[in-house]
């Protein structure tokens, strides 16, 4: 996998897909829960712009906030763990 350094104001296509074609959202229940991941994980790092969940696959339009952020909610995430 390629990696890509993330900078501050840049926008950002994430997509992801189900292997195979499979869903990935079985039951209504489990967007409601992947919005509680996507505020805990994703909001303190960049804005959503736009966002688009289907049974299969999912993606975003975000614009990151600052890379200092970024890392102070990663030093504290990994602290937790």
């Amino acid at each position: 996998m390629k990696y890509e350094v993330l900078e501050s104001n840049n926008y950002y296509h994430i997509f992801n897909q189900g292997n195979n074609g499979e869903n990935i959202f079985i039951e209504d229940i489990n967007y409601l829960y992947f919005f509680v991941l996507t505020k805990k994980y994703i909001h303190p790092i960049a804005s959503i712009l736009s966002c688009r969940l289907f049974k299969k696959y999912f993606y975003f339009l975000i614009q990151i906030k600052d890379v200092v952020a970024i890392s102070t909610f990663l030093e504290n995430t990994i602290k937790k763990n």
